[in-house]
């Protein structure tokens, strides 16, 4: 037997099979299989050639890469793929071997990249027929790195107590614990009306608030990111103040030196004739509130005015509101459905002049420094037939004297029109509070309301946009006088901040005494609240309805206390534990779920063998 080749390693080919033809052994071509080993033998050859060397536990070429086929024993080797010379049995097979092992090394790594090589470890090194690059394992260990960085950067939040948020690192490390009084909130104005998540609630204003854990963060966003373009709209960023403690109400500045004024849009109507009431009626709620020419139209049915006759009035037609003036009457008929159709007499302007004399007039009152901003609002407002603009000052006085003179006043530039001018009040504070705390002390604050001497001066207003969704109610204590602010808000927080009831039991902590206290506010009309960690409850409402929440606490109480006095164990015997179980539901709605408990003994040890309880297992 001879050796093997020392230059080709056993695992470059992949052979798939050989069979015998008379004294010849023909190898047939590959297909990449799993490689496994041959013992091959090679006894005298047709024609008494000499044996050809081989290895004697060889693996035979890949032959895909190397001929279409070999021939032992025969006189010629073909090969159409990689390019060798016709081949007699004088050819040497080592030289054969060292041309397809280079040829197939070439092709290889050109193709296919060692595995072992961008794990790091490769033990063939430079012999390895597979594709070793440099600049592959170098993206391979860039990659892992930007892996274990992300990894290491990614946090985990958790709330504790209900008040307090601790962000965890990689390995549970503690990186930050933020309190329940560090997080500030940045009020982002002018969104674009597709813009999801914000406050809607006010036509005129698109609003979000963002909540950042840090103050500085929050001022350093409001300022850096303040006048940005988002979706072809300009976004104000505005710092709003968390100051005060738990239960107070907080202090923010929502647009105090900005007006507002909004007026009626150009428009025409038209009076759209049928053949037929029923007609007219069905076109009527068809077309009414349908978004046509960038204007969301009003079309109701044709009412005969005061001291007309009806020898001029048509019953069977509609009138379109809401039109703008460019709209054609072709146009008109198309959408009416109706070629019989009529403009009536309105009012129009000029709009594109008028936003300059506009602001001419208002920096006429004041100084032309005092007007910092003018801008014309692009919303839900629009769409009604309404012009809005926002006019920042550099004062809520300056504000205030534009809006005392808009108030009551018409501009003859806008013919027919009253103006809507809003200012806000330069004192506010605010709370937000659940639903059915408000609904509870409604009647409360509508009391301190009354009683105070100027609504002007200082007042409550509440907020129930939105209030079923969300589940909660915004109070505001504002107003122009901060001495009179102030004397309410205390009066407001010391309502809102409820009533301990110096009444508590552990039950109340549990889903079953949470049933009870929530069943207290129809009952009595208090909403009774408990706070475990505190070990309180607090009730909100009217006088009479805490007291009256209190005394149904403490029969409670009472009641839990008298069953815990009657505790006693009964043991059963095992044929009888099968009928207690049968009516223990039974025995806990006559007593309470939390006032009987069913317990199993634990079974005994039981030694199973000896070797088993050498070793203490049972």
């Amino acid at each position: 037997m001879l050796s093997a080749h020392p230059q080709i390693p056993w695992y470059s080919f992949y052979p798939e099979g050989m069979y015998r033809n008379g004294d010849n052994y023909r190898f047939m071509e590959t297909s990449a299989l799993a490689p496994f080993k041959m013992k091959a033998s090679f006894g005298s050859m047709r024609g008494g050639e000499s044996a050809l060397k081989m290895p004697e536990f060889g693996i035979l070429p890949d032959f895909k890469a190397l001929s279409d086929y070999i021939m032992i024993g025969g006189l010629k080797c073909s090969d159409s793929s990689i390019g060798l010379p016709h081949l007699s049995n004088a050819v040497d097979m080592k030289s054969i071997c060292a041309i397809t092992e280079a040829r197939i090394l070439s092709q290889r790594k050109d193709k296919i990249d060692c595995y072992f090589w961008k794990a790091g470890d490769c033990p063939e090194g430079d012999q390895c027929p597979f594709k070793h690059d440099q600049a592959v394992q170098e993206a391979e260990r860039i990659r892992r790195a930007h892996a274990a960085e992300k990894d290491a950067a990614k946090t985990l939040s958790r709330t504790f107590m209900k008040s307090t948020r601790v962000i965890f690192g990689a390995g549970a490390s503690v990186i930050r614990i933020i309190t329940a009084f560090e997080p500030c909130t940045v009020l982002v104005k002018g969104l674009p009306l597709g813009a999801t998540g914000m406050n809607t609630g006010d036509k005129t204003h698109q609003e979000a608030r963002v909540v950042f854990d840090d103050t500085l963060d929050a001022a350093n966003a409001a300022a850096g990111l303040s006048d940005i373009e988002f979706r072809e709209q300009t976004l104000q960023l505005e710092l709003v103040s968390l100051k005060g403690g738990r239960g107070q109400m907080t202090e923010y500045s929502k647009d105090r030196d900005t007006l507002t004024v909004s007026w009626s849009a150009p428009s025409i109507r038209v009076l759209v004739m049928y053949e037929s009431i029923a007609k007219a009626e069905a076109m009527a709620k068809a077309l009414d509130r349908k978004i046509y020419a960038g204007r969301r139209v009003r079309v109701s049915l044709n009412v005969q005015p005061f001291g007309q006759t009806s020898r001029y009035f048509i019953p069977s037609a509609i009138v379109i509101r809401n039109l703008p003036p460019s709209v054609m009457a072709d146009e008109i008929r198309a959408f009416s459905g109706s070629s019989s159709i009529k403009f009536l007499k309105q009012r129009t302007y000029d709009l594109s002049n008028v936003h300059g004399r506009f602001r001419a007039d208002m920096e006429g009152q004041l100084c032309s420094e005092t007007v910092k901003e003018y801008q014309i609002l692009d919303n839900d407002s629009v769409l009604d037939g309404f012009v809005t603009v926002r006019i920042q000052f550099e004062k809520w006085e300056d504000a205030k004297k534009v809006h005392d003179f808009l108030k009551d006043g018409q501009l003859d530039y806008i013919p027919g029109l009253k103006l809507h001018p809003w200012l806000p009040d330069p004192i506010i504070f605010a709370r937000t509070i659940p639903a059915q705390q408000y609904e509870a002390q409604k009647d409360v604050l509508t009391d301190i309301e009354k009683n105070c001497k100027d609504e002007r001066s200082a007042r409550i207003m509440v907020r129930l946009s939105d209030a079923r969704a969300s589940g909660v109610v915004q109070v505001l204590v504002l107003g122009d006088d901060q001495k009179a602010v102030g004397a309410l808000r205390v009066r407001a927080e010391r309502v809102l901040a409820g009533e301990k009831l110096d009444i508590w039991d552990g039950s109340f902590a549990t889903a079953e005494g949470a049933g009870f206290l929530s069943s207290l506010l129809g009952a009595t009309g208090a909403l009774v609240v408990s706070d475990a960690r505190q070990k309180e409850l607090k009730a909100f409402g009217t006088p009479g309805a805490i007291e009256a929440a209190r005394a149904r606490v403490k029969e409670e109480v009472d009641r839990l206390a008298l069953l815990a006095l009657l505790d006693y164990t009964v043991d059963l015997n095992f044929a009888s534990s099968k009928f207690f179980i049968r009516e223990i539901a039974t025995l806990r709605e006559a007593i309470g779920r939390t006032t009987s408990c069913w317990m199993l003994p634990p079974p005994p040890p039981v030694s199973r063998s000896k070797v088993e309880r050498m070793h203490g297992k049972f």
